[in-house]
């Protein structure tokens, strides 16, 4: 799976267990200590999230972190 791709797949649930808990996005930047634009820049998937910074936001939204990353299915060929 392309890196932008996936990217954009975990910044998508990011944002969505922020809505369901109906939660502002500033809200999370003071609660974990992520600068405001550098957590803007990592929900519109313009930067990676780090897993420091996924542990953090579950944290704050009381989830698993790995509730952010779509399972990627591997064939035989990527596996060679």
């Amino acid at each position: 799976m392309h890196p932008t791709t996936y990217r954009e797949q975990v910044a998508a649930e990011v944002r969505a267990a922020i809505a369901r808990k109906h939660i502002t996005a500033l809200a999370v930047s003071e609660q974990t200590g992520i600068p405001r634009s550098t957590l803007s820049r990592k929900l519109n998937a313009l930067a990676p999230l780090t897993v420091d910074e996924a542990v953090e936001i579950a944290r704050v939204l009381g989830v698993e972190p790995g509730t952010f990353f779509p399972l990627v299915a591997h064939s035989a060929a990527d596996a060679a």
